[in-house]
C-alpha cells in the first residue's frame, strides 16, 4: 500500500550527477552514515567519466601531499571496486614525454 505521508523524502545529500566525482561523493557520505539521494539524467553511463574510464593515474605530480593524494585516490578506487566486485587491474604505463 503507498504511503500516504504528504511530506517528499528527505536525505542529507543531494548529488547532481553519478559520475566519477558524484559517486565518489556518494559512497563517502554513505560510509561515513549520511542518506545519500542521487541524481542522474541517464540510465547508462555515456559522460566524459566513461570516456576516461579506468585512467586514475597518478604520475605527473610532485612530491609531496599532491602525490600523496593521487595515490591515496587510486588506492581507494581500487578497493571501491572490489568491493563493488568490478575487475580493477593495475596494469602500469609508459609514460614517453612529459612536455
Amino acid at each position: 500500500m503507498p504511503s500516504t505521508d504528504p511530506s517528499p523524502p528527505s536525505s542529507d545529500f543531494v548529488i547532481v550527477g553519478g559520475g566519477i566525482l558524484g559517486l565518489a561523493h556518494a559512497v563517502a557520505a554513505l560510509r561515513a552514515g549520511a542518506s545519500v539521494t542521487l541524481l542522474e539524467r541517464h540510465g547508462a553511463a555515456r559522460g566524459a567519466s566513461v570516456r576516461n574510464f579506468g585512467m586514475v593515474w597518478p604520475i605527473g605530480q610532485p612530491d609531496g601531499a599532491r602525490l600523496a593524494e593521487a595515490l591515496r585516490s587510486r588506492e581507494l578506487w581500487s578497493a571501491t571496486a572490489a568491493e563493488a566486485g568490478i575487475a580493477c587491474r593495475q596494469s602500469g604505463s609508459l609514460y614517453l614525454a612529459h612536455a
